[in-house]
């Protein structure tokens, strides 16, 4: 199959956010409460999604196969202020996993953010998540020693932080 690339457009929301959470309970299940995961709502990412796309304050991307968006990322800059570049959310449908849709996805992004004159970039991934985190590395990124925990629906999300190059 071929995939495409390209920037998301407002009627992409529900798409995306369909991608979102399907894509949420696979990779975190196990690693999340089941509670947590079966309570993630469509329609509410969809609305995340709706504002996100309007307020153009980041770079959305979707991968495409025939006609199905499979896969997102979303980039901009850096929530910490550092000036840095920043990764927020990189995921795929299970169908496309370890396939290249999500080295297309980042290289996309890194071009992008790239242009808008980054050179570093950040990434926050779950702590227990060892697809994502040996997804970064394999994209250059190495764990940087920051970490942090926040509460989501009750339960704690340990994060580590990944950054490196834009290569």
């Amino acid at each position: 199959m071929n995939t495409f690339v390209r920037a998301a457009q407002l009627a992409d929301a529900e798409a995306i956010a369909t991608v979102h959470v399907a894509a949420w309970r696979w990779a975190y299940d196990g690693l999340m409460p089941a509670s947590l995961l079966e309570g993630l709502d469509t329609a509410d990412r969809t609305k995340q999604w709706q504002r996100q796309l309007c307020s153009g304050d980041s770079g959305v991307f979707v991968a495409e196969q025939d006609g199905t968006i499979v896969g997102f990322v979303s980039c901009g800059p850096c929530r910490d202020g550092s000036g840095n570049a920043e990764i927020y959310a990189l995921y795929l449908d299970r169908s496309v996993q370890g396939r290249g849709v999500g080295r297309a996805l980042w290289q996309h992004a890194a071009d992008w953010l790239r242009a808008g004159d980054y050179e570093q970039v950040q990434v926050w991934v779950l702590d227990t998540n060892t697809l994502a985190r040996g997804f970064y590395e394999t994209a250059g990124l190495k764990a940087d020693g920051r970490s942090k925990t926040s509460q989501w629906a009750g339960a704690p999300l340990n994060e580590v932080s990944y950054s490196g190059p834009l290569t």
